[in-house]
């Protein structure tokens, strides 16, 4: 369980049809990204005790961060068609 598939699942709901392959793929790369630098950073970070600390609070802060995007700017697609989701997300 975690924020990973967040991306992928909110890409197709809120774009357009038209820009939904590029959106998908700037997502798909930003979120690799992101990854491969925390997993680069994460060994040397945590080679002290302070850094372990400093480490997992900057990672339990970016968790609260997302939660809180998600829980509020995040509207409930449930039970929607796509085109109403489309909709949604235009206005």
């Amino acid at each position: 369980m975690s924020m990973s598939p967040i991306p992928w699942t909110l890409c197709t709901e809120i774009f357009p049809t038209h820009v939904r392959g590029l959106s998908n793929s700037l997502t798909t790369t930003s979120n690799f990204l992101f990854n491969y630098f925390v997993s680069a950073v994460f060994l040397t970070a945590t080679s002290s005790e302070v850094g372990k600390v400093v480490s997992y609070l900057v990672l339990a802060l970016f968790a609260v961060l997302a939660w809180i995007f998600v829980y509020t700017c995040v509207p409930e697609t449930k039970g929607k068609s796509l085109q109403d989701c489309v909709d949604l997300f235009m206005t």
